[in-house]
């Protein structure tokens, strides 16, 4: 950070962070002076996420070298309903309500041994209050949803001396321009959200049905508690038939923003089915 009194702050800040597995902030400093020294750190002004992230960054890109890298991304949202008192800078959360804000987070991964390294990056950011109009007609720049594909680019920069980068993403990582636009050293792996037209005139879903079946696999299944989505399920153990091909996605048509994306892409598609 520039100065060796924050930075010595700022390494026993993450060190009793690790030790005391909390975030907590009494927890986290022990004891009275403790606690004091660290709301005097997070408090200065002249120290941002970014001064706070940058020491934890350059590790895990030192440990990364030479290793083949898997970069899971996912953005949480910290709610503060019924505790905003006294805190500032908040904006409407997921239900557009309470206040709160979200960090969208990326760790690096050695595909090999399973080994958390460390964090990657992290965005931060707050929303705006009132909604959002022409959400069509906006550009991929200007939308939330843009921070899938800036994760790639961050995962492709800090992990740019390992021997290989495959950067994973959920259903909301299913957007074209993040397929069009990924960085050309980086894998990416994202579970399929729609069921998108492809050139042959066919759709995703029924693309792998005359596949021929390449493994087969049984995939413990967690039980579910009562009021889980989709209500509550006994823990089983599933039999999957996998396959996998190439296919060409089609570029969304309802996109007024992004008409110089190219009007196909080749991806390949992996099809976990339960017989």
């Amino acid at each position: 950070m520039g100065n060796i009194t924050r930075d010595e702050r700022g390494g026993w800040f993450i060190d009793r962070i690790v030790a005391t597995h909390s975030l907590v902030l009494k927890t986290v400093g022990g004891d009275r002076a403790g606690e004091i020294g660290v709301n005097r750190y997070l408090g200065n002004p002249e120290i941002s996420p970014a001064e706070i992230l940058a020491p934890a960054v350059a590790r895990t890109k030192a440990a990364a070298a030479g290793r083949r890298i898997v970069v899971p991304q996912d953005t949480t949202e910290v709610n503060f309903a019924g505790r905003a008192r006294r805190r500032k800078g908040l904006g409407p959360a997921g239900d557009g309500v309470s206040p709160g804000f979200f960090a969208h987070v990326l760790i690096g991964v050695d595909a090999d041994t399973e080994a958390v390294l460390g964090i990657a990056g992290a965005e931060i950011w707050t929303r705006e209050p009132g909604k959002v109009d022409g959400k069509s007609a906006r550009r991929f720049e200007d939308k939330e949803s843009r921070r899938w594909a800036t994760g790639a680019e961050t995962a492709a920069a800090v992990f740019a001396g390992a021997a290989q980068k495959i950067v994973t993403g959920d259903r909301e990582n299913d957007i074209y321009k993040c397929f069009v636009t990924r960085p050309a050293d980086v894998e990416l792996i994202v579970r399929a959200a729609q069921d998108r037209a492809l050139a042959d005139g066919t759709t995703l879903k029924s693309a792998a049905a005359a596949w021929p079946v390449l493994a087969t696999t049984c995939v413990a299944v967690a039980a579910k508690p009562a009021g889980a989505t989709g209500g509550p399920q006994a823990a089983r153990t599933a039999f999957v038939e996998l396959r996998a091909g190439r296919v060409t996605i089609r570029r969304p048509k309802g996109s007024r923003a992004d008409r110089d994306d190219p009007e196909s892409i080749e991806l390949n598609l992996v099809v976990a089915s339960e017989v």
